[in-house]
């Protein structure tokens, strides 16, 4: 129980973390930056996590070079 707890908040750390680089890149809210992650993670077919953990790590905001959301990451705000 406490090993789930530990992934529990490494998980969450990562998806703050990518976030925070998501809303400092492009000045956008916790809200849409969240929302860049999710529909990523739903275009890849990607668990949330993976796809914030490839932000984190390689700086890339998709699996490709170019993101749709690097383009206009400002739409549906």
């Amino acid at each position: 129980m406490l090993q789930q707890l530990q992934e529990s908040v490494i998980k969450r750390d990562a998806i703050g973390q990518a976030k925070g680089i998501l809303m400092e890149r492009h000045k956008i809210s916790a809200e849409r930056a969240f929302t860049i992650l999710q529909d990523e993670s739903t275009r890849t077919n990607r668990k949330l996590v993976d796809v914030a953990e490839q932000l984190i790590h390689s700086g890339q905001e998709g699996k490709d070079d170019e993101s749709p959301h690097q383009a206009n990451p400002k739409r549906h705000t």
